[in-house]
């Protein structure tokens, strides 16, 4: 796999029935450390919810998809997995989708819930935009500032998307690259750099 579906930025999606309000948020995300952080996120600005379910679907370093689900207190299999459901149905990867539900005061039930967590979460989608990415890789670099025309001329060559640089007598870059050439640009800047470190 090369490339995949996702989401470009954020959006969100309502459903109610019988005075329970149901709220989706999808999130773009590519690490645990990114799931914690915006789960954090939502549940401090969503603190009043009475549960905040989620599902999420990525690729990690070994580009191996990785799938979590939680009902947060829902009866079992009507929220978490109804949301990675609609993750599945539409092919996403890299997202995250927390439906926040407040309760209205009349029980639902199990068919009841499955309903308003999959047509949230749907609905959430259905105001995204839609985007096909290239699996890249996120990379670290460290090099003394002599170095500095060998390396950029290298991140040119592989069309490298640079994210931010420090450039100072001990310079610092870090770059996004096309999977594909990881290791091609790996051997060519290893013989260069002081420190080394990439991360999906």
């Amino acid at each position: 796999m090369h490339k995949y579906l996702t989401i470009l930025a954020e959006s969100t999606g309502v459903y109610k029935d019988r005075k329970s309000k149901f709220i989706a948020i999808a999130k773009f995300i590519r690490s645990e450390v990114d799931i914690k952080k915006e789960l954090n996120t939502i549940r401090a600005e969503y603190s009043d919810a009475n549960h905040h379910c989620y599902a999420y679907r990525y690729i990690n370093e070994n580009q191996k998809i990785i799938e979590h689900w939680n009902d947060d207190g829902e009866p079992s299999n009507s929220a978490g997995i109804q949301i990675y459901y609609v993750l599945k149905k539409y092919d996403l990867l890299n997202v995250m989708i927390v439906v926040v539900r407040y309760f209205g005061g009349v029980k639902l039930g199990v068919p009841g819930l499955i309903n308003a967590y999959k047509l949230a979460s749907i609905e959430s989608i259905k105001n995204a935009q839609l985007i096909e990415k290239t699996i890249t890789k996120v990379v670290y670099i460290t090099f003394s500032f002599d170095h500095l025309g060998k390396i950029m001329n290298v991140l040119k060559k592989y069309q490298c998307n640079i994210l931010s640089k420090t450039l100072e007598i001990e310079c610092k870059v870090k770059f996004e690259v096309d999977s594909n050439y990881y290791f091609a640009i790996e051997n060519e800047l290893k013989n260069i750099c002081i420190f080394w470190n990439a991360t999906f």
